[in-house]
């Protein structure tokens, strides 16, 4: 297993900010990941969140506990990814977003 923070390549300037947000306690309650296909989106939300749940609370995330690990695999209890068949979340996208959020109120 591995950080994935080092899987990014590229885009020094955008994970040096969030990653002294992380140590710096300064995070944002929302972050929008935006840009075109493929340029590693979702691949840098996923080492922010491996970090948020990182069990030996390290930034960046130690890869190594079993949090870190559940990211890696897309299967921590915390963690939901939506993958839309298009470029738009549609309405019938929302309804196991809205049963996640639900479930942790």
């Amino acid at each position: 297993m591995a950080q994935l923070i080092n899987a990014i390549v590229g885009h020094d300037k955008v994970k040096n900010k969030l990653l002294r947000s992380l140590t710096e306690g300064r995070f944002a309650s929302c972050v929008l990941f935006v840009g075109p296909s493929g340029v590693g989106k979702q691949k840098l939300a996923l080492a922010t969140i491996q970090t948020l749940f990182c069990e030996k609370a390290l930034v960046p995330a130690c890869g190594l506990c079993p949090s870190c690990i559940r990211v890696e695999k897309l299967q921590h209890e915390n963690l939901l990814v939506i993958d839309p068949d298009e470029s738009q979340i549609k309405v019938d996208d929302i309804q196991p977003i809205r049963d996640f959020v639900r479930l942790r109120l």
